[in-house]
């Protein structure tokens, strides 16, 4: 306290001291004390939805090591129920799942390598405690936990930055903003689309469906979900080819048009730099 009294008055010009804190605190003592009981009743509140989300994380993660660990037997099950002709079938679907679940998998736990690499950069250069932990840390926590992964990945670094200097928190909360606007709009996209499969909308939009409808294990099987149907779309509707008409073909010739353009600059660079030769 007393270092964060002096901080304060050194950066904002003040003459605050614990004394004056101390007798404003026991003045308002009424309006601190419903404060704090607001404040307990939120804190029970955010503690009961994150040992529910965590018990909801550990029951997903049991159910799925044991369907692991038994695949050929349950898939040997659920062909025994089925005619000959339909198990086929039902072994190129969970083929199907089991790819798309295994690319989102995938993509996070790049996702989180990049996120705790990037994290631990921040941290070693303003010289903040248990850098590397933290990072791994912030890692882990934004990319497999759903929803309120993220505030919580920042909120303890926060925290440990505002115990060594309040000014390294404003960078630490500052960083951590800016990498996940990166990773929203550049990282996140396209590595998902290499992995999954699966256009950033319709990604987002899974998201949101499976939020409301099971809440944070519906948010995070949205999009293994929203992969496996469209490869189960993919598989089994039929495409037709599409007939030449303007209102569909305009982008796909101002497209072509640009492709011809960038090409024949590639050319022009090559001659030109043979000539130079």
């Amino acid at each position: 306290m007393d270092n964060l009294i002096g901080w304060v008055n050194r950066t904002f010009h003040q003459e605050l001291s614990l004394g004056e804190l101390q007798k404003r605190l026991l003045k308002d003592s009424g309006t601190l004390e419903n404060y704090v009981q607001q404040a307990a009743d939120n804190v029970w509140g955010v503690s009961s939805t994150l040992l529910g989300g965590l018990f909801q994380a550990f029951t997903v993660g049991l159910f799925t090591f044991y369907f692991t660990a038994e695949g050929p037997r349950v898939r040997r099950t659920v062909c025994s129920l089925l005619p000959p002709a339909k198990q086929g079938e039902v072994l190129r679907a969970w083929e199907i799942a089991l790819a798309k679940t295994g690319g989102y998998l995938y993509s996070r736990a790049v996702l989180a390598v990049v996120s705790a690499a990037g994290h631990w950069v921040m941290f070693a250069l303003i010289d903040l405690p248990y850098s590397a932990a933290l990072a791994i840390w912030v890692g882990v926590m934004s990319q497999f936990v759903p929803t309120i992964g993220t505030y919580l990945a920042g909120a303890l670094p926060v925290l440990v930055a505002l115990t060594v200097e309040p000014v390294d928190a404003l960078w630490v909360l500052v960083f951590t903003v800016v990498y996940q606007q990166v990773e929203n709009y550049v990282l996140h996209p396209r590595i998902t689309a290499r992995t999954v499969d699966v256009h950033p909308a319709v990604a987002f939009g899974a998201v949101i469906a499976g939020a409301a409808l099971l809440g944070a294990v519906g948010a995070l099987i949205a999009i293994p979900a929203a992969a496996t149907l469209q490869g189960f779309v993919g598989t089994y509707v039929r495409r037709y080819e599409v007939a030449t008409d303007p209102r569909i073909d305009r982008g796909e010739q101002r497209r072509a048009r640009r492709e011809l353009r960038r090409e024949a600059a590639r050319r022009l660079r090559r001659m030109v730099g043979g000539d130079g030769g």
